[in-house]
């Protein structure tokens, strides 16, 4: 586990120079996203979907690269029998994971300027919002998937500020997305367990 610590300083209450106190905040850990993701050109996950009625069904997710907005990314396409769609994934991981746009339904959107949706330094446990747009709680946990038991996954649980939606996904380094849940509107709804991966 890695420590990283920002400083702050306050000023004495009665205004000299010196301090009275620092407040230290700890991080838990360092998150590599570029091991987490393992994003690679080529690269395919295949995936089982278990609905709730016990239909199941296979999905892929497939990473390309181009450039979006003069902005180098990962072309992350999910496909299967879900409906077809594309996030574009800024390749640069060393402030965190960016979203630079996405692909759905026919219409393509590049955002004004990079969002933000995961963190390098983090606090297991706490809660951290992004644009007021949803929130993310980071955990750690071991899980069996088809694919084989994966300890020590780096879990993240994604609350939609709107909606309520609560999104769980776990990640395996070296691997990339191991597994995901959704909970719209409290029940849980079609985990997806990563089957295979390899390259295309």
């Amino acid at each position: 586990m890695s420590l990283h610590t920002i400083t702050i300083s306050a000023t004495d209450s009665d205004g000299d120079t010196g301090n009275d106190s620092v407040n230290i905040t700890v991080y838990d850990e360092f998150i590599d996203w570029a091991r987490y993701l393992n994003f690679e050109n080529g690269r395919r996950w295949d995936y089982l979907v278990t609905y709730p009625d016990g239909w199941t069904s296979n999905i892929y997710i497939y990473v390309t690269v181009g450039i979006k907005n003069g902005i180098d990314v990962y072309v992350k396409e999910w496909g299967g029998d879900w409906d077809y769609y594309l996030d574009y994934i800024k390749q640069d991981f060393s402030d965190g994971v960016y979203m630079v746009g996405f692909y759905e339904d026919g219409i393509e959107t590049i955002l004004s300027s990079p969002f933000k949706i995961r963190d390098n330094w983090i606090i297991l446990g706490q809660e951290y919002t992004y644009s007021g747009l949803f929130t993310v709680i980071y955990e750690r946990e071991d899980v069996t998937v088809p694919y084989g038991t994966f300890t020590n996954c780096l879990k993240t649980i994604q609350t939609n500020n709107d909606s309520g939606e609560i999104s769980t996904t776990w990640y395996a380094e070296d691997v990339g997305i191991v597994k995901t849940t959704k909970e719209p509107e409290g029940v849980l709804s079609h985990p997806t367990e990563l089957t295979g991966i390899g390259m295309m």
